[in-house]
C-alpha cells in the first residue's frame, strides 16, 4: 500500500467462521473491509458504493458463497462490480468453469486462489492496480 491510502475490500462469506477468518486476515494486512453474509447483501453494498462514490478496491468471496447465490443475484453482482476485481477462494470442491458459467459474463477481472494463498493474492491484486486485464497469475481464471 505504497500510496498511503487504506484499501477497501468487500468480503462475502456465508459462514460466520469464514467471516471471522477473512476479517482477521484483512485486519492483519491493514485493509479496510465490509462483511456481507451473502451475495445479495454484497450486491446491495456494491450498489451503495457506486451510488455514493465510496472507494472499493476488491471483492473477496469463496466458491461456496458464489455457488449459493441465485442467478439473478450473480448477474447483479457481475453488472455492478465491473470496475472491481473479484477474487474467489477455491476450496477444491467446485469446478471453476461451472462457477464462471453461472456468472454469465467474461472472465475478465475474476481471479481464483487457494485458501492458503489469500493474503498474497490480495496483496498482489491491490499492488498491481486493477487494469481489467483479467490476468494475475497461473491461478487466475
Amino acid at each position: 500500500m505504497a500510496d498511503g491510502k487504506q484499501k477497501e475490500i468487500l468480503l462475502i462469506c456465508q459462514t460466520a467462521q469464514d467471516g471471522r477468518n477473512l476479517t482477521f486476515l484483512m485486519k492483519l494486512g491493514g485493509y479496510g473491509y465490509r462483511l456481507a453474509g451473502d451475495v445479495m447483501e454484497g450486491v446491495n453494498y456494491l450498489h451503495n458504493c457506486r451510488t455514493n462514490g465510496f472507494p472499493l478496491h476488491l471483492i473477496l468471496t469463496d466458491s461456496a458463497a458464489m455457488a449459493a447465490g441465485d442467478g439473478r443475484e450473480l448477474l447483479m453482482l457481475q453488472e455492478i462490480r465491473r470496475q472491481t476485481p473479484l477474487l474467489i477462494i477455491d476450496r477444491g470442491n467446485d469446478d471453476r468453469n461451472a462457477l464462471l458459467g453461472r456468472l454469465q459474463a467474461s472472465r475478465e477481472g475474476i481471479y481464483f486462489c487457494e485458501p492458503e494463498e489469500v493474503v498474497g493474492t490480495v496483496e498482489r491484486l491491490l499492488q498491481q492496480g486493477y487494469q481489467g486485464s483479467g490476468r494475475l497469475s497461473a491461478h487466475s481464471a
